[in-house]
C-alpha cells in the first residue's frame, strides 16, 4: 500500500512539471531573458505570451504596440460614426 502511494505521488509529480513556471524576474514590461535559448518572452503586460531574438525587439514591438493603441484611442474620442455604439446621439 505504502509503495502505491509513493509510486502514484511520484507519477503525479512527473505529470505535473511540465506546467510548472520557471522563475525569473520580470522587468516593468513583465519580461525577462531567456538564458537557455538565447531569447527574450514575456508573462504579463500587453505583449505576454510573446517572445523575442532580443529585448531591443521587444522594445520596438512594444513602442508599435502603444502607438496602435494610442491611435486606437484618439480615434475612438473622434466621434466619427465607425466608432458609433449604438443608441441615439445627443447634440
Amino acid at each position: 500500500m505504502r509503495r502505491l502511494l509513493y509510486v502514484s505521488c511520484w507519477l503525479s509529480a512527473m505529470v505535473s512539471l511540465p506546467g510548472y513556471t520557471h522563475p525569473g524576474p520580470l522587468d516593468s514590461q513583465g519580461c525577462h531573458p531567456n538564458v537557455a535559448h538565447g531569447s527574450y518572452h514575456c508573462h504579463a503586460g500587453p505583449l505576454a505570451g510573446q517572445q523575442y531574438k532580443s529585448k531591443d525587439e521587444m522594445l520596438q514591438d512594444l513602442l508599435e504596440h502603444e502607438r496602435n493603441e494610442r491611435r486606437k484611442a484618439k480615434d475612438g474620442a473622434s466621434g466619427s460614426p465607425t466608432h458609433f455604439q449604438g443608441g441615439f446621439k445627443r447634440f
